[in-house]
Parts: C-alpha cells; sequence; structure tokens
C-alpha cells in the first residue's frame, strides 16, 4: 500500500511511525538524537488516576514507548508522524516527555492514515514539566468512520513550568480521551483548548481533570464541539483547588454548535 505523508512542519525535526512502528529512514537525525525508542514495560509510563486505566492497555501489547528528554535549557521543535496502512487492527502509540529545568519543547503529534476498517486506536502521553520549563503541545487525530479511539494524556508541571495544549479530534464511530494534570509547583500554568468534530451517529467523551496543588497556579481550559446529524459529543471538566494553592486562577469556557452540515 502506497502511504501519502503531509508535507513537513518547517523548522519541525520529523518522526515517522507505521502502524505504531518507528521508520528511521523517513525520520529526521535530529528528532532521533533527541529520542529513544525503548522496550515496553511497567516502569517505563506510570499512570496513577483511575480514568487513565486504558493506558494499561499499551503496557501488555508487545510494542515500545518513545521518550523524549530534553536536558537543561534545550530548546527544540519535534513533529511526530503516525501514519497507520489499516494493515493491522489495533495499534498502541506510547510517549514520555521529560523536560528538564528551563528546557523548551513544541512538539506537534499527529495521527492520521487509513483506519476505514474496524479498528483500536489506543493512545497514551505522559509529561513531566520541569521547574521554568516550557511546553507546547498540538495533538491531532483523525480517525476514520469504524475507529475506536481511547486516549490518555498526564501532564504534571513544577515551579514556574507552562504547559500549552491544543488537542482537535475528528471523526471516529466512538471516542473517549481523558486528560489529566497537576499543578505541583508554585506558579505553574496551563492553558489547555481542546475541540472535536463527530457527524452521522459518532460518539465522543472527553474528560478534563486539572489538580492545583501549590499556590499562585493558574489553569485555563476552553473546550469546543461541533456535532451533526445525530452525533454525541459531552465534555467534563473538573478543576481541584487544594487548600494550599493560594492564589490560584481558574477559567473554563465550553462551546457546542449543532449543525445538519
Amino acid at each position: 500500500t502506497r502511504l501519502a505523508f503531509p508535507a513537513p512542519i518547517a523548522g519541525a525535526a520529523r518522526l515517522v511511525f507505521v502502524d505504531g512502528h518507528l521508520q528511521a529512514t523517513l525520520s529526521d537525525a535530529i528528532a532521533l538524537q533527541r529520542c529513544a525508542w525503548l522496550p515496553n514495560d511497567a516502569a517505563a509510563m506510570s499512570f496513577t488516576d483511575p480514568d487513565l486505566r486504558y493506558a494499561a492497555l499499551g503496557t501488555v501489547h508487545p510494542g515500545h514507548t518513545l521518550k523524549c528528554a530534553l536536558p537543561r535549557g534545550a530548546d527544540a521543535t519535534i513533529e511526530i508522524l503516525q501514519v497507520f496502512s489499516g494493515a493491522t487492527g489495533s495499534v498502541y502509540p506510547r510517549l514520555q516527555l521529560q523536560l528538564e529545568a528551563s528546557a523548551s519543547l513544541t512538539l506537534v503529534e499527529r495521527f492520521t492514515g487509513d483506519l476505514a476498517d474496524a479498528s483500536l486506536l489506543c493512545t497514551a502521553l505522559d509529561a513531566h514539566v520541569g521547574p521554568g520549563a516550557r511546553l507546547q503541545l498540538h495533538r491531532l487525530h483523525e480517525c476514520g468512520p469504524r475507529t475506536r479511539l481511547l486516549d490518555q494524556l498526564q501532564l504534571q508541571l513544577e515551579a514556574g513550568a507552562e504547559c500549552r495544549v491544543h488537542q482537535l479530534s475528528v471523526g471516529g464511530t466512538t471516542a473517549r480521551q481523558s486528560q489529566v494534570a497537576q499543578l505541583s509547583g508554585r506558579g505553574a500554568s496551563l492553558q489547555f483548548h481542546g475541540a472535536s468534530v463527530q457527524r452521522a451517529g459518532e460518539y465522543h467523551d472527553s474528560l478534563v481533570r486539572v489538580r492545583l496543588v501549590a499556590p499562585e497556579c493558574a489553569i485555563e481550559h476552553r473546550y469546543r464541539a461541533l456535532a451533526a446529524d445525530r452525533a454525541h459529543v459531552a465534555c467534563s471538566a473538573d478543576v481541584i483547588v487544594e487548600s494550599a494553592a493560594r492564589g490560584a486562577r481558574v477559567r473554563v469556557v465550553a462551546y457546542e454548535l449543532k449543525s445538519r452540515w
């Protein structure tokens, strides 16, 4: 099967995966140097929230975890392109990010390709953003009409860390996205912008849970949904402000548009 690859993003080092397998010959050397391709094991990624239970599927399935670690003060822009040929019924892409103090990472994670047949796409991302580090995360799930999507995202932010997430999910017969974040250090801030586009009876459920445990933390969550032809979209957003999080700032906004297109 001849696969179509979208044009590279200007200024970004690209990693290419086909059906969950790294394609080193199609990837950029700079991105390969920043990342390690590790066998799955229980210690590689740890999802503790019960709503991230589906991430455990990736640990029991034979495969690998991609780990991207940036040392102190490093700056990188990376695109991770996950392309599916339709040759396999299920894929379990797993990504672990580790940003040391004052590091900066812009990451584009894109899932696309031929998922027209009944299939399972089970994605998991675990990110630790160190003191004063910055993470810009852009995620796009393009699913076929019979794809089932299970997506887990876990974020932990230390003192002064900044994280911006832009996430878009399109298509799929059923989708469950669970996003959990903990702002552990003073002055940590998170902006989470999510969107879903569904039609023709498709079902999408999104959960966002943010815990503020340190003073002067800030969270802004915006969610937009476009549903047509009896599609169903739901979003549950929980922000937990603990007693130690004095001076916390919270903003949550949701929009929904229903149309027959």
